[in-house]
């Protein structure tokens, strides 16, 4: 095909695996210590797909994914709390030729880790000047996953089981989120993925960008260089 979309859906998150784990065998009545023992023997033994998401990036730099233009990864989507909308996320990619150059990208804020929905869709808003620029802002407080990294740090925080479908914790929900922004910016289109710190203990934090719809493969081009920068595919 010259032209399409095709999803990967569903992909487990690697880097989000001990969060999994952990929050599964917290439900067990374990105390914080045999949490802790019980989630290292089981990876030892887990042999599930769990996938990175630089993966994909990477494999779109080294001409891996033939007609291929444009490499997109997004939290899932849903109001409802499960181990799908958690820990795993979907990959689009976007069948066409790949653009030669990318959108630059705006800051809208280096971090805004007490902010709510409202707010950072009026932070936009007030830097919205310009249709051909990627405007992104880091660092934004995933609810889903905050009662986890908690958890991780050692915290034995009294959550609900994934299967309750209530998020509890500090952060923005990135259903309300996407919901916001559609409705905000209708000739842009949104990509709410991970943070690029992978550490454990900032696992809980999200990444906004937000591409201009008419220009949607050189603003997803610049998304992906920032994430993996080609420079560094190549050095392996």
């Amino acid at each position: 095909q010259t032209h399409g979309h095709m999803l990967l859906g569903d992909v487990i998150a690697l880097h989000l695996q001990p969060l999994f784990h952990q929050r599964r065998l917290c439900h067990t009545g374990l105390s914080i210590a045999q949490i802790h023992q019980r989630y290292a023997a089981a990876m030892e033994q887990y042999d599930f797909r769990c996938f990175a998401p630089e993966l994909f990036y990477s494999a779109f730099h080294a001409g891996l994914l033939p007609h291929v233009a444009a490499v997109e990864i997004q939290l899932k989507r849903g109001a409802y709390a499960s181990e799908f909308t958690r820990y795993r996320y979907d990959v689009i990619l976007h069948v066409g030729e790949p653009p030669k150059e990318a959108l630059p990208i705006v800051w809208v804020r280096e971090e805004a880790l007490s902010r709510d929905v409202p707010a950072v869709v009026q932070d936009f808003m007030n830097s919205c000047h310009s249709d051909l620029v990627v405007l992104a802002c880091a660092a934004l407080p995933n609810v889903r996953l905050a009662a986890d990294v908690q958890l991780a740090k050692g915290h034995h925080v009294a959550a609900p089981a994934v299967e309750l479908g209530h998020f509890t914790g500090v952060g923005i929900d990135p259903h309300a989120l996407q919901l916001a922004f559609a409705a905000a910016f209708p000739e842009h289109h949104l990509v709410l993925t991970f943070g690029r710190d992978r550490a454990i203990v900032n696992a809980a934090l999200m990444d906004v960008y937000l591409v201009p719809k008419a220009a949607l493969y050189q603003g997803l081009l610049a998304v992906a260089k920032l994430v993996v920068p080609p420079e560094a595919v190549n050095a392996v």
